[in-house]
């Protein structure tokens, strides 16, 4: 089964790269974690909160602006990803 950084979006893959020289930090952390896990359920909140706020991830998803429920989170968040 492939991790959740391999089924990244290209696109979605692109919009956490540009992130690298702002907060190096952080980008190097969800990308060990998205390396490090199967499911979205499974990375830590502080981890989908980060992807979650982003714009333009947000937009990749198909996401309202003012989708930010948790479970409506998770589920969204969802379309950044491959089958």
């Amino acid at each position: 089964m492939q991790n959740l950084f391999e089924r990244l979006k290209p696109e979605a893959k692109v919009v956490i790269n540009e992130q690298a020289d702002r907060y190096p930090l952080s980008v190097a952390n969800i990308t060990e974690e998205l390396k490090s896990n199967s499911f979205l359920g499974d990375i830590k909140y502080d981890y989908v909160m980060w992807l979650a706020r982003d714009s333009k991830l947000r937009k990749i998803a198909g996401m309202h602006p003012y989708d930010y429920v948790d479970e409506l989170l998770i589920i969204n968040l969802s379309k950044l990803f491959n089958d």
